[in-house]
């Protein structure tokens, strides 16, 4: 049975890092494109026959300084991956990076992400924790409600945990498009080997919508 369970639980994590993947390359993209440009545009400068050496001067400023943000930001991006960080964070903050790093491959897909009231904002919970359940549940709510239009999350404090809520709101259009190719979708069991894994509480209703996760405050 544990070597079963075991089975289960790499197989659910990998599907979820398979499908953060995507997202995950964008925000590497995102951010290392502006130094290739700079350095371009620092060449070209130079190449004149009579360069202006205080605008190249700039441009390599500015170039050094996109490359610093890239570097702090490849190494937040690996931190999903690697998990060497800090293991608190604010709620406010944890949730913000799952949305910001789904927004766009939700979007695609014609699902908006919104936030609704948070009421434990600067609760500290385990970052672990926080980030895995979240993404594992806005990729398997997207992918299994397919009528779905947005996915609001809202939270609150519930006694010593935090309550996380998300929901399902329609619009009455189609159902938006398909993954393609052989990606599978993230099933509910997928994302309840991944809660457990955490010690993280599910509750799921599905008609309407609703699915609330629970996280131990820290400290």
């Amino acid at each position: 049975m544990v070597e079963k369970h075991t089975l289960k639980s790499e197989g659910a994590h990998f599907a979820l890092l398979r499908r953060l993947s995507p997202s995950l390359r964008h925000r590497l993209m995102g951010d290392l494109q502006p130094v290739t440009l700079l350095a371009e545009l620092a060449e070209r400068q130079m190449s004149k026959a009579t360069p202006d050496l205080e605008k190249t001067k700039d441009t390599i400023l500015k170039a050094r300084q996109q490359a610093r943000t890239a570097v702090a930001s490849t190494m937040n991006v690996l931190a999903w991956i690697t998990r060497e960080e800090n293991p608190d964070v604010m709620l406010k903050e944890g949730i913000d990076a799952c949305v910001d790093l789904l927004r766009t491959d939700s979007e695609v897909r014609g699902v908006r992400i919104t936030r609704g009231e948070f009421h434990a904002a600067h609760t500290v919970v385990g970052r672990r924790a926080l980030r895995t359940v979240t993404a594992a549940a806005l990729i398997a709510a997207v992918d299994m409600r397919p009528a779905a239009s947005e996915i609001q999350v809202s939270c609150a404090m519930d006694g010593d945990n935090v309550v996380v809520r998300f929901e399902a709101r329609y619009s009455g259009e189609d159902a938006h498009e398909d993954l393609g190719g052989d990606t599978r979708p993230l099933s509910w069991d997928d994302v309840d080997v991944i809660a457990a894994d955490e010690g993280v509480i599910i509750e799921r209703q599905l008609d309407p919508f609703v699915l609330r996760f629970r996280i131990p405050v820290m400290g």
